[in-house]
């Protein structure tokens, strides 16, 4: 139950943590640098216009430039993008297991009840002497053999 409480906070941590990191990755890196290289890259290209009849070799290789630095911009906002929406739950069709997440506490507490009663049964069927299999069938669930459990020499 311990293990199942912790997988269920983990996967929720890792889940939004995802999400977070997509999202700050596309605002402070991505977005930022994209829209220098495209600035740039304009710059470039209203620069080299006056140029194109003067020397064309080099405005065309200044634009080519300048339109590539542009595609590679575009694409790396694209995967950003991208990304965001492949870490964002919210709104994705296939929701996390603990998106309902009253569920997962239902069955989470319905474990703890099970185990609270098997205690209580144990301590019942101890204070009644109980000394047989099913006791440690009860309490663990597993077939253990009396003879280790309840060893006593004769």
């Amino acid at each position: 139950m311990v293990a199942k409480v912790t997988s269920l906070f983990s996967d929720i941590k890792n889940d939004v943590m995802k999400l977070y990191n997509a999202i700050i990755d596309a605002i402070t890196t991505v977005v930022p640098w994209a829209w220098k290289e495209i600035k740039t890259s304009f710059g470039a290209i209203v620069n080299a216009i006056p140029s194109l009849f003067k020397n064309p070799q080099s405005a065309i290789q200044v634009i080519g430039t300048a339109i590539a630095r542009i595609s590679t911009a575009v694409v790396a906002v694209m995967d950003a993008k991208n990304k965001v929406e492949k870490a964002n739950f919210l709104t994705s069709e296939n929701r996390p297991y603990w998106f309902d997440i009253e569920n997962e506490m239902t069955n989470i507490w319905d474990e703890v009840l099970d185990i609270v009663q098997s205690i209580g049964d144990t301590l019942v069927s101890l204070e009644n002497n109980e000394e047989d299999d099913d006791l440690a069938i009860r309490f663990t669930g597993v077939n253990l053999v009396s003879e280790v459990l309840w060893f006593r020499p004769s």
